[in-house]
């Protein structure tokens, strides 16, 4: 008998592209597969409804659960609801506004049941936003903590969690304290018990909608403290060199959060802290000017760079026709078309 895969779908303010989402998972060449939607919106909200009038389409299928909260938690607590009701042997987690490709679990599940002595599997992803490619994220060699530790992109997105059902119970499932760094703190306890497999194929499309939803600066401060003290043991063991470059990623986004409150005081203990690490650039100055002036980035961008670079779309594109096959690249763009389409009407 093949395995059960559960997928758990977190929803919040995402009802545009959720069909998307759960359809990616309906459409899979594998088969058992269980979907768990869990709405984290608010009871009586419009994104409340919105959501229900999705789910409505699909609820008539016996392999698709829809779990309400009573109150809006957040995306930790959110993944955990789904836990608690699934049923799968393995476990895999897809955020409303990303899809899967067609093959995303049945490569999943084989390259498992080929190799046991792993619990995990990511594999590689495409990123875009507002329906434009914007990079890929290839994994080259299996997952460890340091590259968590040390790249922000090594998953992609919090998509790219597909794991045994024993690893996830072992660490008791996500820890609902964090509003950010959820994915990584979630598997970072994960690689301290088990090992993840690499999967060298693009399987996941992480399709953002252009938002920037950076915490404000006080909210991101006791998340990054009490992700640093959690993970003091794992920072630890990093090469100076290594711990350098963890705490330049971690007080540079305490830095642009800082610039994006416009308080002078926070933007004065970012720059200081992060001074600490590395020196202040002529960029940062100038997002410094930005934020104090109240300027518009996107106008100042203009007048600093008149003529548009256009080496990072051609190292994309070379990437894409290197990576993904061309019936592969029509049926992101189509499903990327869809969604614009259908939002805009």
């Amino acid at each position: 008998m093949e395995s059960i895969v559960s997928v758990i779908i977190p929803t919040y303010k995402g009802a545009d592209n959720l069909a998307r989402a759960v359809e990616s998972v309906l459409e899979q060449t594998y088969n058992p597969v269980e979907v768990v939607v869990v709405d984290d919106n608010a009871p009586d909200s419009e994104e409340r409804r919105e959501t229900e009038a999705v789910m409505s389409l699909f609820l008539h299928r016996r392999n698709v659960k829809y779990i309400k909260h009573t109150r809006t938690k957040n995306g930790a607590a959110a993944r955990n609801s789904g836990i608690s009701v699934s049923s799968g042997n393995f476990l895999c987690f897809l955020d409303d506004e990303d899809f899967y490709l067609p093959e995303r679990i049945e490569k999943s599940v084989a390259l498992l049941e080929e190799n046991p002595g792993y619990d995990g599997v990511y594999c590689g992803v495409v990123l875009t936003n507002n329906g434009n490619f914007k990079s890929i994220v290839k994994p080259g060699t299996p997952l460890e903590q340091k590259d968590l530790l040390l790249k922000g992109d090594s998953l992609g997105t919090g998509s790219n969690l597909f794991l045994t059902q024993r690893a996830v119970n072992f660490v008791t499932g996500f820890d609902e304290n964090f509003i950010r760094h959820q994915d990584t703190e979630f598997m970072l306890r994960i690689l301290e018990n088990f090992k993840v497999i690499n999967l060298d194929k693009i399987l996941i499309v992480r399709a953002a909608n252009g938002e920037n939803n950076l915490l404000d600066y006080n909210k991101l401060r006791k998340v990054k403290e009490l992700y640093m003290l959690k993970f003091e043991h794992a920072i630890e063991r990093l090469l100076p060199d290594e711990k350098r470059k963890f705490f330049i990623r971690q007080y540079e986004d305490l830095f642009h959060a800082a610039l994006k409150s416009g308080k002078k005081e926070y933007i004065y203990q970012g720059q200081r802290e992060l001074k600490l690490f590395r020196d202040i650039t002529f960029k940062d100055r100038i997002l410094i000017s930005i934020s104090e002036k109240r300027l518009s980035k996107k106008k100042l961008y203009k007048k600093l760079r008149p003529v548009y670079d256009n080496s990072k779309n051609r190292a994309l594109t070379h990437q894409l026709h290197r990576h993904l096959e061309p019936s592969e690249k029509e049926y992101i763009f189509n499903l990327l078309c869809r969604m614009e389409t259908h939002t805009g009407s």
